[in-house]
């Protein structure tokens, strides 16, 4: 799977700036998913992104090799790879929260990963190796070893009112509280 890969500080900072922009990404998405129907939403997003990328192709001279073959691979891609992929993303965020989709997102290189072993037959190297496990252990001691101060009800503050934030199973829920004047918690 992993042809001898190099390990370099750009592709780190590459690799952290990915991650920062998705986690964006799901945040602001979620805040226009309650205002709005998520598949007309992530199709606008999509379409400016498209133009924003259409620019960098005409700047930056790259090419498109357009054949029967590249052209059924656009359209692959495009349909199912990433509208019908980000149509069921958006769903999951709609009903879930954000903390929770980006946790089990983590399972996607895990899910291509394992496919791309078993389905077609690729080889890894023991630094993809060790990035799988990585992504499971973290996925597994993010999931399921909660520290006890964890499952305790915190305070925040929400700019309009107080919110009570307790963990129920692997989710939050939220429930607003009453406040008085001042924006004081009230009913405790």
């Amino acid at each position: 799977m992993y042809q001898d890969a190099e390990v370099s500080f750009t592709g780190i900072l590459f690799g952290l700036a990915s991650g920062l922009s998705y986690t964006s990404y799901v945040y602001s998405s979620k805040v226009l998913f309650e205002q709005s129907r998520p598949i007309g939403t992530n199709g606008l997003v999509f379409l400016l992104s498209s133009v924003i990328l259409g620019i960098f192709i005409i700047i930056g001279e790259y090419t498109i090799t357009v054949t029967l073959g590249n052209i059924i691979g656009y359209i692959y891609l495009g349909l199912f790879a990433t509208g019908l992929a980000y149509m069921f993303f958006s769903i999951g965020l709609k009903k879930n929260d954000s903390n929770v989709v980006i946790l089990f997102s983590v399972l996607e290189p895990i899910t291509a990963s394992i496919i791309a072993l078993i389905v077609f037959k690729e080889t890894v190297t023991t630094i993809g190796l060790v990035g799988l496990i990585t992504c499971i252990i973290g996925l597994y001691v993010v999931s399921f070893k909660r520290d006890k101060k964890l499952l305790e009800p915190n305070l925040l503050w929400s700019s309009k009112n107080y919110v009570l934030s307790t963990q129920k199973g692997r989710g939050l829920k939220r429930d607003k509280v009453d406040t008085d004047k001042t924006g004081v918690p009230t009913g405790f």
